[in-house]
């Protein structure tokens, strides 16, 4: 068995090798791109995809389904107060932000806090918990405060238990209304980087969290109603690394014996390929699928809306861009569109699977099981879209934090300091930049390919039936691949 993860690690080390440099390298604009043969590419990168659904027919089942399979396991022993101290000082953080939101400089490109959220945060906390796992589950600044309240005298003397009682008949729809609401703020409110109209978003969205934990308890908050706690779960499945807290109650006398005090956590790390954990048996709940789903569409939609094409679909000169206020109507109409035509499309693959294979089981199901086979591609996207920010503009939010309160500040000795990305001064690293666009994009379809065709042959078991089940998703992927290429090479208002 060793020896196979082996052979297979070193089967991936030529694809690794390709994906750190079209990560590093992705970085600016558009205006270089439409000189290349962007045909030749979609066309391209639409046969590797569908290639690559038919390589798997060849190689045999073992195989194939052996690699989502191995698991190193390291028991780590921690104090039990080290995840709620983190969780406090990323609340002081957050608190800094609101302060420097509310006091700090009104431009955008010089306060702390809109840089941070959008050049660093969002993209980086997205590509941190696909390499590392879930460390969102740690960082999020409101469980730290609710364990010490928890673990309060006050509280144990009275038997605190939460008020209400979640009915879980709704699901994860808190959480898609939650993350529907943040994107609409990214990509369609006129003015998401105002630092005081942020600072007022971020309290109001702490505030909301905390009333939420007392009232529900944390596992069923933190499950279905915050979103960032969905979303970044959702992307760890991405991870090779997954973290589990060891039941005590099962292992009392081991954990004795090794000197593991009440006082201490014991988590169990498992460690396994990259989208492996995708493969895990889970068939999720339709409200669940409805949250993947959106979180690809946002990210597509944001794409998509700045490009000629959307302009002109709705009546816009795209040389003579009239700013986001007079687009609003039309935005929130475009992002709820490209919603439900991925949902659409998603759900016309699915129950064509049902007809074909999948016979007695209901639609829903039938969506909520192959749905983590597309969380690769949003994770894909997510990347290629927001990546170039955070390395275009990094040096900018250091030096916003030399100065926070614009009271003068130079602590970081950066204050007045010019950013100059100087890697974008080649314009041949442009060409490079698209060549790695392109392999990204193909390469997490080509993952999503694998991945569903995984959960299909754990629940059909022969590979014929599996494969006819996949040929809508093969067709799926193949599309989508070919419409992630065209956004790509598409003229912008970027």
């Amino acid at each position: 068995m060793k020896g196979a993860f082996i052979r297979q690690m070193l089967l991936l080390l030529p694809l690794l090798a390709f994906l750190f440099p079209a990560v590093a390298a992705h970085v600016s604009g558009r205006g270089f791109i439409l000189l290349l043969p962007t045909n030749l590419f979609i066309a391209g990168g639409a046969l590797v995809v569908a290639a690559s659904f038919a390589l798997l027919a060849l190689i045999p089942v073992r195989r194939v389904v052996s690699a989502t399979e191995y698991r190193g396991k390291v028991l780590v022993v921690r104090s039990a107060r080290v995840g709620v101290w983190i969780s406090v000082a990323s609340l002081a953080f957050a608190s800094f932000l609101v302060f420097a939101g509310r006091y700090g400089s009104r431009d955008p490109l010089e306060n702390p806090a809109p840089l941070f959220i959008w050049f660093l945060w969002w993209p980086g906390m997205t590509i941190i918990t696909a390499l590392l796992g879930n460390v969102w589950a740690v960082l999020n600044p409101w469980t730290g405060v609710y364990e010490l309240l928890m673990g309060s005298k006050i509280l144990r003397r009275i038997n605190y238990r939460p008020p209400l009682r979640y009915p879980e008949k709704l699901g994860y729809i808190p959480s898609i209304a939650v993350f529907f609401a943040f994107a609409w703020v990214e990509l369609v409110h006129p003015y998401p980087a105002d630092p005081e109209f942020l600072s007022t978003l971020i309290a109001g969205y702490l505030l909301y969290n905390f009333i939420g934990l007392l009232l529900f308890g944390k596992r069923i908050w933190l499950q279905y109603c915050e979103a960032f706690s969905v979303f970044f779960e959702m992307v760890s499945w991405i991870s090779p690394i997954a973290v589990r807290e060891w039941d005590r109650s099962d292992n009392e006398t081991a954990l004795s014996h090794a000197g593991v005090g009440d006082g201490r956590r014991v988590s169990q790390i498992l460690v396994t390929l990259p989208t492996a954990n995708l493969a895990r048996e889970r068939r999720l709940r339709l409200s669940h699928t409805i949250f993947i789903i959106l979180a690809l569409s946002t990210v597509s939609f944001d794409g998509f809306s700045r490009t000629f094409t959307w302009l002109s679909i709705i009546g816009v000169n795209p040389l003579d861009y009239p700013g986001r206020t007079l687009l609003m109507g039309a935005n929130s109409v475009g992002m709820l569109a490209t919603f439900s035509a991925i949902a659409a499309v998603y759900i016309l693959a699915c129950w064509l699977a049902k007809l074909l294979v999948f016979h007695g089981w209901r639609l829903s199901e039938t969506m909520g099981l192959f749905v983590p086979s597309i969380v690769p591609i949003a994770l894909g996207y997510h990347i290629a879209h927001y990546f170039p920010y955070v390395v275009a503009n990094f040096q900018t939010v250091y030096a916003s934090f030399s100065d926070p309160f614009e009271l003068g500040w130079n602590l970081l000795g950066v204050s007045g300091v010019p950013a100059i990305p100087s890697f974008l001064k080649d314009p041949y690293q442009v060409y490079y930049v698209y060549y790695a666009q392109v392999g990204l994009i193909v390469l997490v379809h080509v993952l999503a390919v694998y991945i569903a065709h995984v959960i299909a042959l754990r629940e059909v078991k022969t590979v014929r039936a599996a494969m006819l089940s996949q040929i809508p998703m093969m067709f799926l992927m193949v599309g989508y691949t070919m419409f992630g290429l065209w956004l790509l090479s598409s003229p912008s208002v970027d």
